[in-house]
């Protein structure tokens, strides 16, 4: 068994009326807005609603209006061939159609994103990968400012105007411009050794995914020391960087009393790789990028006390390693 990540697979069909009704039902205060809606438009129009209802947050729902709403999914339908001559819908809904690339506040960006950068750009009927480029070249002489503790992540036009913004919020620029462009994003969540949690953007080319990181993101030079990345419910490891394969065998243990992670070093630390969700009572296979990783095995007892085993293991580039839960929670490899 792989081992399971924090996302699931996008639908890309039409909602079944029980399932929009089960949503609205959690949607008091803003439900007549989204059934009004739902009943005005169709086809693909209805099918990215659909989506986008099925996939924000709750807050977002109450909180979407008519504007913002026909803003995403208007502006993306009307870009989508703007790049590609095809762009599967497994690609469209998630990185054309999709509203938001970080926690930034749920606005509409994309007509006065796509007038600016047309306005600026050398050639905006250039490649997608030429076009992102030289948007990153741009934003990349932004000034870059320490996120406060209280701050949270402005929106994209607020720091286009400001010409500086946190990591992140350099980021969400970066992504909101791209699809307001026409070109397909996504996030990528990517831990490495020495410098922890990052991230970056990777933009359809028409057939593949290509990483697109701005200077900002203090990407390490040829992603060395990256252990594990991921995109939506794809794991990016393996296309960037060396790696290797641990397999876990199964710990004896009621489930519901295990746990397990495994971390990083980075700066001192030892660093959770978040994204990896496994369980420690069933056969895993995990990918991670060469290195040395923190294995953690945890139980709790009925009396809430925590037992807590470690374990240090090497992954070497092509080669797969095999750790016994059991063994190690009897106290022996």
């Amino acid at each position: 068994m792989s081992a399971a990540l924090l996302f699931a697979v996008p639908a890309l069909t039409l909602l079944e009326p029980s399932v929009v009704d089960s949503l609205l039902g959690d949607t008091q205060g803003n439900e007549a807005f989204w059934r009004e809606y739902l009943a005005s438009v169709d086809g693909l129009a209805l099918e990215s609603a659909d989506y986008l209802l099925s996939e924000m947050p709750r807050l977002d729902r109450l909180e979407m209006t008519e504007a913002i709403l026909s803003d995403h999914i208007f502006g993306a339908i009307e870009t989508r061939s703007v790049y590609y001559d095809t762009l599967p819908d497994s690609v469209f809904f998630p990185g054309l159609v999709e509203y938001r690339v970080s926690e930034e506040p749920v606005t509409a960006f994309r007509a006065p994103l796509y007038a600016h950068w047309h306005a600026v750009l050398c050639n905006p009927d250039s490649t997608a990968a030429e076009v992102a480029r030289e948007i990153a070249g741009s934003i990349g002489r932004f000034r870059v400012r320490r996120p406060t503790f209280l701050g949270g992540v402005a929106g994209p036009l607020d720091v286009l105007a400001a010409g500086s913004g946190t990591t992140d919020e350099l980021r969400v620029l970066f992504g909101a411009s791209l699809r307001s462009m026409g070109i397909a994003a996504r996030s990528v969540t990517g831990y490495f050794a020495h410098v922890g949690q990052s991230g970056w953007m990777e933009i359809w080319d028409g057939s593949r995914w290509l990483p697109m990181p701005l200077a900002s993101d203090s990407i390490p030079d040829d992603w060395e020391g990256l252990a594990f990345a991921v995109a939506g419910n794809e794991e990016r490891t393996a296309a960037l960087a060396p790696v290797g394969t641990l397999i876990l065998e199964p710990a004896r243990m009621v489930p519901e009393s295990a746990g397990a992670a495994i971390s990083v070093a980075a700066r001192g630390m030892w660093v959770p790789i978040d994204y990896l969700e496994f369980s420690p009572t069933e056969d895993c296979t995990l990918t991670l990028g060469e290195g040395e990783y923190l294995l953690q095995l945890t139980r709790r007892r009925p009396s809430g006390a925590v037992d807590l085993w470690t374990d240090l293991v090497d992954i070497l580039r092509g080669a797969s390693v095999t750790v016994s839960l059991d063994q190690l929670s009897a106290g022996a490899r």
